[in-house]
């Protein structure tokens, strides 16, 4: 009876997870995996940047390594992090964004599975064979699953961070 029930639960689990939305937004000129969005916010440009820097260091253990350029005047900061590290390998991904008075833009672009040794690396608007992947599917939708809901709870945040009130108390 036990085997059956854990049977049971394997076989809706895999069910529930090919069932799920694993597409990532496409960049028309790119053809490649990118999220992207100009957001309205209250806000001067330097307001803003302020608050885009500190929701970086609060997001990531070490922000001096994830800040690959950092330009208040431009107002303009891209990171580089890993947004899911599986057992195969990490998903990197580039985050950029450009503020203005009022409001700002994200674009978190280059979302790549790097594989390791044993497994290739693909991009992740890419629906890789098993074959090309060196992996069951069930993994590469793992990885797809893990890596979009990392991703989208990024941004989530992000939005969150820029929309708050900075507090005057400490």
């Amino acid at each position: 009876m036990k085997k059956i029930l854990l049977i049971a639960i394997l076989v809706l689990s895999v069910k529930t997870l090919i069932a799920q939305d694993l597409t990532f937004p496409i960049d028309s000129v790119t053809q490649k995996a990118s999220y992207s969005q100009v957001v309205q916010v209250k806000g001067s440009k330097n307001e803003l940047y302020s608050k885009a820097i500190e929701w970086f260091a609060s997001m990531f253990k070490s922000s001096k390594n994830v800040i690959q350029l950092d330009d208040k005047d431009a107002g303009k900061i891209i990171g580089k992090f890993v947004a899911y590290d599986s057992n195969q390998g990490p998903v990197t991904c580039t985050l950029t964004i450009m503020l203005k008075d009022e409001k700002y833009k994200y674009i978190l672009d280059n979302i790549y599975f790097n594989g390791n040794r044993s497994y290739p690396g693909w991009g992740l608007e890419e629906n890789p064979s098993m074959l090309k992947a060196n992996m069951f599917k069930y993994a590469i939708n793992s990885i797809k699953k893990n890596s979009k809901q990392n991703i989208e709870g990024l941004i989530t945040t992000l939005k969150t961070a820029m929309e708050a009130e900075k507090s005057t108390e400490f």
